[in-house]
């Protein structure tokens, strides 16, 4: 029987909209709720200034950890600092799927230092995914043919079932195929009308234009942002 699995959310505003904000927003609604840990991707890691100051400008202080090098120096030393036990672990898709010498030494990576850094499958904490259309080129069932980044995104949200996914991005949609790795969506797999998302990609795109609205309208109209439920 498979374990349970949180469902997800896609934020697809236009670009200059603030999804930046709103991821902060997010993070700030799930402190309040006492979730100290998140984790945060984007495609650079000088977008970590401008998610610092979307979060203090929010009020919410959490610190935010620069990439995995306060992880490194808690591997070498006494343990982690107390400082590292919380916040907002920014980092990169390329972080994601590099490894040190001693890492790749010992079999281990960076994606299993983020999971335990969350503390395994019962996390319950946020993880963004922005500028999520990174992560596009990913096919299911032939994933030697996918790249590496995609692999690693699939298997993070695999890794942490009970993870509040945020999918982020301006252009996630701009082509279905691009859509393989929103496994929290639910647009295909158990309880949906599509068993894969090949039969997914297919029933809509025989559908034409009037099948990409359709998939619009269900995806808003199935919003888990209901104002007494948070993400």
């Amino acid at each position: 029987m498979q374990p349970p699995t949180r469902c997800g959310f896609f934020l697809g505003d236009g670009a200059g909209v603030g999804k930046g904000r709103q991821l902060a927003g997010i993070i700030l609604d799930n402190l309040a709720r006492g979730r100290s840990k998140h984790l945060w991707f984007s495609s650079s890691a000088d977008l970590k200034h401008d998610a610092v100051r979307d979060l203090s400008d929010l009020g919410c202080h959490l610190p935010v950890h620069d990439g995995c090098q306060g992880l490194d120096r808690g591997s070498k030393g006494l343990g982690l600092s107390t400082e590292m036990t919380r916040g907002v672990l920014f980092s990169t898709y390329a972080t994601l799927v590099s490894a040190t010498s001693a890492q790749k030494q010992s079999g281990k990576s960076r994606l299993r230092q983020l999971v335990e850094w969350c503390g395994g499958p019962d996390f319950e904490g946020c993880l963004m995914l922005d500028e999520c259309h990174k992560a596009k080129n990913f096919q299911p069932g032939k994933e030697e043919a996918s790249s590496k980044v995609a692999q690693a995104v699939i298997e993070l949200q695999r890794a942490l079932p009970m993870a509040r996914v945020v999918y982020c991005s301006a252009t996630g949609a701009s082509d279905l195929s691009n859509m393989a790795y929103m496994e929290r969506l639910g647009l295909w797999g158990p309880f949906s009308a599509f068993a894969t998302f090949e039969a997914f990609t297919e029933g809509v795109k025989n559908r034409g234009v009037g099948g990409l609205e359709m998939l619009a309208m269900e995806m808003k109209a199935s919003s888990p942002l209901r104002p007494t439920d948070g993400l």
